[in-house]
């Protein structure tokens, strides 16, 4: 997991640049901004590896996340 947090961290300015959509007039851009908290449910058979691969894309670009376990399996959350 540390392998995959420091390669978004290394390539975050390369996923986040502007990305040129029509280069010829009238450009448009592509742009990556932040929008802010994202809640995410984790499903009761969603696994664990995978939800933090989300979290690091959502972190990258600027956004908090709440991960909240699904409520028909509390011993997930205690997992971590």
């Amino acid at each position: 997991m540390r392998v995959t947090c420091d390669y978004y961290a290394e390539q975050a300015a390369a996923f986040l640049a502007d990305q040129l959509r029509r280069p010829t007039p009238p450009r448009s851009y592509n742009t990556i901004r932040s929008h802010g908290p994202v809640l995410a449910i984790m499903p009761w058979n969603f696994p664990c590896g995978r939800s933090s691969v989300s979290l690091r894309r959502l972190w990258m670009a600027g956004n908090a996340a709440i991960l909240k376990h699904a409520s028909n399996v509390p011993r997930c959350a205690l997992q971590y």
